[in-house]
Order: C-alpha cells, then structure tokens, then sequence
C-alpha cells in the first residue's frame, strides 16, 4: 500500500488503462495516516480512496472512472471491512413532526393520554414515501423513530426527573442524553393523507426529526408483566399523596393569567405538579437557588421564582428567561414565546418587589 497526493493520483489515473487486473478492486483499511490534511491512499492494485486520518470517509470520485475502464461493477467491488468500534454510520431523516410543544418542558417525559391531542408527521416529497406508507392506516398504533435533535452531548449517568436524587446508568433511563441520540415513541396513529401522518398524544417537540416508522403489533410489542426496574418505585411513589401545598402571590397570579388569555401559554399546572412532589435543587427538574432564600425554575422560555416555606411553596412571580439583548436581536423563530416575553417586560420590566398576599392554590 502507498500514500500519493491527489495531483499523483490524478497523473497516474490518466494513464491506467487496467488497475484491476485480478478479482476485482481490492478494498484495503488503512489503519494509520496522517490526519493533518485528507490525502489519498492507492493499493497497489488501483483502489483509490479519500481519508482523514484513520477513518475511511468516502470513495474518490477517480475510482468511478477506474472502475469503469476495468469493467468492473459496482456489486462486485468487495466490501470495505471496517472495525466495529471504528464504524461511521449516517442517517437521514424522512420527515418532521409537527406539534404544540416548542420547549423541552412542554414535553412530557412520556406521552400523555388525551383524545383531543393531534400532531402531524410532514414526510419529505420525493422519495417514495407516500408509496411506503401503503397499508400503514390498518395499524391502531405505530412507532416512531426520531431525533433528540437538541442534545449534542451524552453522559454515561444521568439524573432522571422523577424519584429521587439517584444518577443511573443511561441506558437504564430514557434520558434524551445518549452516545446516539434516538428516540422511540409509540403514538395512536390517526389518518394518513399522501405525505402526512395525524397521529394522537405524543412527547416530542415541534421540528423533532422522524427517521423512520413502524406499526405496533400488541403480540410482539407488548410485554405488561416485564420489570419496570427502578421505575416500579418511582411510579409507587407517585401514587402517594403530595408533599407540598403550591400557593401564589398575586403578582404571580396576574402574570400566569395574562400569559395565558392573551398569548395561550400554560405551563404553571404542570409546574406545580413537580413543585408538589419535590421542589428542591434539581438539575433534570430545571430547579436551581435564584436569589437570597428563593429559588427559580425553568419552563421553557419563562422562570417560575419561588420559596419554601414549611410544607408550602411560594411562588412569587414569572420572568422572561432570555435578555433584552436576545430578545431584541433574533429572529421570531429562534427564541420561544419571543414577542410574549417583549411584551411582558412592557408591563413588568424589573419586578424586585413582589405582592406578599398568597390568594390561590394548586390543591
């Protein structure tokens, strides 16, 4: 084997008549090269390929043109035997789902059942994929393969959401946090209509990349008696009653009113579900300390400003969780709730005193 610079390549290219005079093109892994500028590589029976270091990236295009004059074809050509561990795969997606949950948080860990719910897979046009979703309409349920397009980083154990303070091995969780980011997700399949999918309750966030799709088959999907592993405890604690009383200051009251009648934003009810069970410092729970004794907690694009007091939390008011300099800069599809959160710093732009009266309950 021999390393040759492209303009060697291309000199010696021109005047091969026959690289492959034997079996075919020998298909060779080159295990170390130097990584500091993609060069090619040639066996000495005419295989060409483009590297970057160790890692065999693609065929060059002047091995089309050899193996054309060799009258070698492409099914012939003997496969590349890659290492295992050093395997480079790529997907594309073939569609993304559309849905009303923008944030992280509006996404429930697991879907949650709702009749009304309905959200759409836009499958991409010019591949064939109307002819490949024939028959998928006789299917109750189907399964979809997606992307945590969100995450670029993973982490051998993480803290999930629920239960206590415990990191876990992240393949024992269904952290969005993995070496490969995939998700699956099994939803009610509702209509299909040339390339769109109407599918009910599901947990992704609008834009999450589909790559591929399956029907569920209750006989092989399907396992009710199987371990739940350390979630048979989290779930058996759920059913307990809650710990904290969740109240509201006035202030607060007005702000989750406004958000909502004027701009249809509603996250404190699901707030207040995590804040009854356990609203203490919590990484995956968006729980952090905030300022003197109070403490803050993320919801999307809004912060929930709290206090605990006893048995009862305090929330003491919302704020926008982006600045003035984002706000103002960026477009209205990069920020969620972008003119939401302008408008409500018109009418509340730096609330350091907040109403002392607590007037509602999450009971």
């Amino acid at each position: 084997m021999r390393q040759i610079t492209p303009e060697k390549l291309s000199e010696e290219a021109s005047t091969t008549s026959n690289p492959s005079e034997n079996d075919g093109i020998l298909v060779a892994w080159v295990e170390t090269l130097p990584a500091k500028r993609p060069s090619l590589v040639a066996t000495d029976r005419g295989a060409f390929y483009s590297v970057s270091g160790t890692m065999l990236v693609e065929e060059h295009e002047l091995l089309k043109a050899l193996r054309a004059k060799s009258q070698v074809k492409p099914h012939e050509t003997p496969m590349v035997k890659v290492p295992p561990e050093q395997l480079s795969l790529s997907v594309r997606p073939i569609g993304v789902i559309r849905t009303t949950m923008r944030t992280k948080f509006d996404s429930p860990h697991q879907p949650i059942n709702s009749d009304s719910e309905r959200s759409v897979i836009e499958l991409f046009p010019g591949h064939g994929f109307d002819v490949a979703l024939r028959d998928l309409e006789q299917f109750d349920r189907i399964w979809l393969v997606w992307w945590f397009h969100r995450n670029s980083t993973w982490r051998p154990l993480v803290l999930p959401p629920r239960g206590d303070a415990v990191r876990r091995g992240v393949f024992a969780t269904r952290s969005p946090h993995r070496p490969n980011p995939i998700g699956i997700t099994a939803v009610p399949l509702i209509s299909v209509s040339k390339l769109s999918i109407t599918v009910g309750n599901t947990d992704l966030v609008d834009g999450t990349p589909i790559l591929d799709i399956k029907p569920y088959i209750p006989g092989v999907d399907a396992f009710p008696d199987a371990s739940s592993g350390w979630v048979t405890d989290v779930e058996q604690k759920l059913l307990d009653p809650v710990a904290y009383t969740v109240t509201c200051t006035a202030l607060a009251t007005t702000q989750i009113e406004w958000l909502r009648e004027k701009w249809g934003i509603a996250f404190f009810e699901r707030a207040a579900e995590i804040l009854q069970r356990d609203p203490t410092i919590h990484r995956t729970r968006r729980i952090r300390k905030w300022q003197d004794d109070h403490l803050q907690m993320g919801c999307g694009a809004w912060r929930l400003i709290f206090a605990i007091n006893g048995s009862r939390v305090d929330v003491l008011k919302i704020v926008p969780g982006y600045p003035d300099s984002l706000l103002l800069q960026a477009s209205d599809d990069e920020i969620p709730d972008q003119q939401a959160q302008i408008a409500f710093k018109s009418i509340w732009p730096d609330e350091e005193k907040f109403a002392p009266t607590l007037v509602t309950s999450s009971e």
